[in-house]
């Protein structure tokens, strides 16, 4: 995607826009403001298009269990593209062992999983009994922060510190 000429095109197209508008011109009146919005608009929607058809052939994955044979990690994992729960299930293969406590990116038809830093996680609500994405917030004292868009009541969730120990490791 960041290779894309496609990307690089609109990214430029932007820029030339930018350029033209902020602090290279006079205040506009409303209608030059939604003429602006419109064509901004347009090109968040193909830069949402260019994205998305970068990601269509990968699985966002959370592994559920998995058995080894002949050099083959064969898993059944839960795949966690949908706008929501419940996840799909599918069977994969893999050249190395999942960890269930793990989310990996998998290529279709390809046994090579990526896992990911645990910068997102899908966790059940206790009180709505249903599974929800939670987003890494902040980090307050000893506790992480997770946010969630799906419910209101249980939008926060803290966790001990050490669940990102390894990524704090990785950008220090």
């Amino acid at each position: 995607m960041v290779s894309s000429r496609k990307f690089y095109n609109l990214l430029f197209k932007i820029a030339e826009f930018r350029n033209r508008w902020e602090g290279h011109g006079p205040i506009v009146d409303k209608k030059e403001q939604l003429k602006r919005l419109k064509i901004l608009k347009k090109a968040l929607n193909i830069l949402q298009s260019i994205i998305s058809d970068n990601y269509k052939n990968f699985n966002l994955i959370a592994p559920i269990k998995s058995r080894y044979s002949e050099g083959i990690y064969y898993s059944s994992v839960k795949r966690l593209m949908t706008t929501r729960p419940p996840f799909k299930s599918i069977d994969i293969k893999t050249s190395i062992p999942l960890d269930i406590n793990k989310k990996y990116l998998v290529y279709k038809d390809n046994s090579i999983a990526i896992e990911l830093l645990p910068l997102f996680d899908i966790i059940e609500s206790p009180q709505k009994e249903q599974e929800a994405c939670y987003f890494y917030n902040v980090t307050e004292k000893d506790k992480v922060q997770y946010v969630s868009y799906h419910f209101n009541k249980e939008a926060i969730i803290n966790f001990e510190k050490n669940k990102l120990e390894k990524v704090f490791n990785i950008i220090k």
